[in-house]
């Protein structure tokens, strides 16, 4: 009795090698014919196919070698490892229409895509992955590449970076990047890199108009009318203190949101310009919190009119 996939009726025809190969699945032998220079290495099961055209089929649903071309079909019931030569491309596609490509719950690598390569899924038609599929582009940290979730409990998260301006070497109109700086999404827009957070600015008087400022706690007051993230606070004056810097003091629920005072410099008429910062050591801030405001020193010489307090953040 022939052992399975055993070689029998060798010939050797116009430069080509026919065969017969006898299985426990069929009851008649099937053909195969291959060139002469492709070679069949049985002991480390490997198939290396030579030029010329030709190739080997090895069953109805299994590997195809035909020429340049290589075709997997049937079942693949072990870990299989597709390797490219250089400047070489893989394409995996459909042979006919509503054939599909399916990974049940184990992984589709595709790596070392580089040098200005790329892998295209679809085509004419379109390409659904669904089930609880993930998919990750990128260099598999949690920063970088693209991550695309199942639609019941995924999301797409973007790229993050510090700084979308510096880390994104070459950058196009429609790039988008998460800024985790700033907390931020930004876009590359026009040539220039924009928020796609919308930002919210709350502007207080806190003087009255025509007259001097004066060292006082709670002059002006504000429920926090949304939850929100502050990125800046700012205070200006319409007359510039003169003799010393004129401090100024944002409070939330009775506690200040500084770390560094906001300070507006000696003869200055805003805080942009200080030559030491604020610093604020508490952003986020809840819809009905208390907001009051306190002057805390006044020019020594001038005192200062007309002071505002400007706030800038995110809705959250």
């Amino acid at each position: 009795m022939l052992r399975p996939f055993e070689l029998t009726n060798l010939s050797d025809v116009n430069s080509e090698m026919s065969f017969y190969i006898y299985t426990k699945d069929l009851p008649y032998p099937k053909i195969y014919s291959f060139p002469t220079d492709l070679f069949l290495d049985w002991v480390n099961d490997n198939i290396t196919g030579g030029g010329g055209g030709g190739g080997i089929q090895t069953a109805s649903n299994g590997l195809t070698l035909d020429g340049d071309n290589v075709e997997l079909g049937g079942s693949l019931d072990q870990s299989t490892t597709i390797t490219v030569g250089a400047s070489q491309a893989l394409t995996i596609s459909a042979s006919a229409a509503g054939a599909s490509f399916t990974a049940l719950s184990d992984t589709l690598l595709i790596s070392n895509i580089s040098g200005g390569g790329f892998a295209t899924f679809g085509g004419a038609g379109s390409t659904n992955i669904a089930g609880n599929t993930l998919i990750e582009i990128g260099d598999g940290s949690s920063a970088a590449g693209v991550r695309i979730g199942s639609a019941a409990t995924g999301a797409l998260r973007l790229p993050s970076g510090a700084d979308p301006d510096t880390d994104v070497t070459s950058p196009a109109n429609g790039d988008v990047k998460y800024d985790s700086t700033d907390n931020d999404i930004r876009a590359y827009v026009n040539s220039a890199w924009r928020s796609l957070l919308p930002l919210e600015a709350i502007i207080l008087p806190a003087s009255a108009k025509d007259t001097d400022i004066a060292v006082e706690t709670d002059v002006a007051y504000l429920d926090i009318p949304f939850n929100m993230e502050v990125t800046s606070i700012h205070a200006t004056l319409l007359t510039a203190g003169t003799g010393s810097t004129v401090n100024v003091d944002v409070n939330i629920a009775g506690s200040t949101v500084f770390s560094t005072p906001l300070t507006i410099d000696d003869g200055e008429t805003t805080s942009r310009t200080a030559a030491t910062a604020a610093v604020i050591s508490n952003s986020t801030w809840t819809e009905g919190q208390r907001l009051t405001i306190d002057i805390d020193q006044i020019g020594s010489t001038v005192a200062g009119q007309e002071l505002n307090v400007e706030i800038q953040g995110y809705r959250i």
